[in-house]
């Protein structure tokens, strides 16, 4: 069986992993005043698990390459990792009882 090639949106309502916080997305100034935003609020996910996890149900294998927006936690190093492609895979393997 070949693995299905999905593609995972960027924008969440919440951190798919729970271990940080996800960059904000800001509202959008319109012309002529005001400004569009996001209901709820909305963040640029770190991880692509959660679409994964229910489309690998339905399908079996699944794979996705996209450009992770890594955790907006505060780092103390100099260089620090804000934006890398991530490549994920899943299966999906249903227990079947032989009795």
């Amino acid at each position: 069986q070949q693995f299905i090639h999905v593609h995972a949106p960027v924008s969440t309502g919440n951190d798919a992993e729970g271990a940080g916080e996800t960059f904000k997305l800001a509202p959008v100034p319109l012309r002529g005043g005001g400004t569009e935003e996001f209901s709820p609020p909305a963040g640029l996910t770190v991880s692509a698990q959660r679409c994964m996890e229910a489309v690998t149900q339905s399908v079996g294998r699944t794979w996705v390459l996209w450009p992770a927006s890594g955790k907006a936690d505060t780092s103390a190093m100099k260089r620090h990792l804000a934006e890398f492609w991530m490549l994920e895979a899943n299966e999906f393997r249903q227990a079947i009882s032989t009795e």
